[in-house]
């Protein structure tokens, strides 16, 4: 029979954290905020317990009593134990821990974030914006353990916020409105559909919010084609 693994629904470790807020043990840090009314600073935990002698000791990567390796992985800077190989690394200037092997990510300083190597070099790019919170969830981008999604736009949100965004029918970036996923189809779809009496003789000023040019056209009772880029992603200017 296996061995029952040691750690939470987060993390498998052997050994819990003791916050220093409120001096309580926690699996992780995920689990204490869950659990309670404030965040913890994980950069301020100083004592943990062994799971296996239960012993209290400060933070170290093997248990000073009974020598068990408490994970697999170890980040003293982030006090982050992890019995999982997930080619964790520690990126100084995300301030972090990150997944995926260290050889594969390059660290962008301009929107503070490791990148794909394969991507780098063609990843559109906004100052800062990994250090802001996912606008769908509102939860810390940095912070979480939830894989990020950088949209065309240049934008950052929680990958699977995005999905479920998607799959509700909203394909615009929340933040600027920029499509984020090929709307080709849609917009073939809309000149097919759009007949001569959907239009009126009224000329209007319209925005469009993939390429951000200006177009003066005829308007439509239900949406208006942008003449730069073909985008019916516009609003009235």
């Amino acid at each position: 029979m296996a061995k029952k693994r040691l750690g939470c629904k987060h993390y498998f470790r052997k050994c819990k954290i003791i916050a220093n807020c409120c001096n309580r043990a926690f699996w992780c840090r995920m689990c204490h905020d869950d659990a309670c009314s404030h965040k913890i600073n994980r950069r301020e935990i100083k004592l943990i317990i062994c799971q296996k002698c239960n012993i209290e000791q400060e933070v170290s990567s093997t248990c000073k009593f009974c020598n068990t390796c408490f994970g697999k992985y170890f980040c003293r800077r982030c006090v982050l134990y992890d019995d999982v190989d997930k080619k964790q690394y520690h990126c100084n200037k995300c301030r972090s821990c990150r997944v995926g092997g260290r050889d594969n990510y390059e660290h962008c300083c301009k929107c503070g974030m490791c990148i794909l190597i394969s991507f780098f070099d063609k990843h559109p790019c906004i100052p800062d914006s990994a250090f802001g919170n996912c606008t769908i969830c509102l939860e810390s981008l940095m912070e979480s353990r939830k894989q990020l999604s950088i949209n065309p736009c240049g934008h950052i949100l929680h990958k699977i916020c995005e999905k479920r965004m998607i799959r509700s029918g909203k394909f615009n970036c929340p933040i600027c409105n920029r499509s984020i996923v090929d709307m080709q189809a849609i917009w073939r779809y809309y000149d097919l559909i759009l007949t001569p009496d959907t239009f009126s003789d009224e000329v209007i000023n319209i925005v469009c919010a993939d390429c951000n040019k200006k177009s003066n056209v005829k308007r439509n009772y239900y949406v208006n084609k942008c003449k730069k880029c073909g985008s019916f992603n516009t609003a009235i200017d």
